[in-house]
């Protein structure tokens, strides 16, 4: 299996905005290429300082439509 995950910042930010990953199976049965969100329900993220704070109001769909 071959893989990479690459962080993704945004301008001169100190948290990344998500995750880029990519992986291909010697036998080709996986294979992949999707990027994941930095966020989580509840927590407000400031992705300039690095911060977090919570916020009830901040919402995740966990929809995949």
């Amino acid at each position: 299996m071959i893989y990479q995950v690459s962080t993704v910042f945004k301008n001169k930010d100190l948290m990344p905005i998500g995750y880029h990953l990519q992986a291909l199976s010697t036998d080709k049965s996986l294979d992949f290429n999707v990027f994941v969100w930095n966020v989580e329900p509840g927590i407000k993220f400031d992705y300039a300082t690095g911060r977090s704070r919570i916020d009830r109001s901040m919402k995740v769909s966990d929809s995949t439509e």
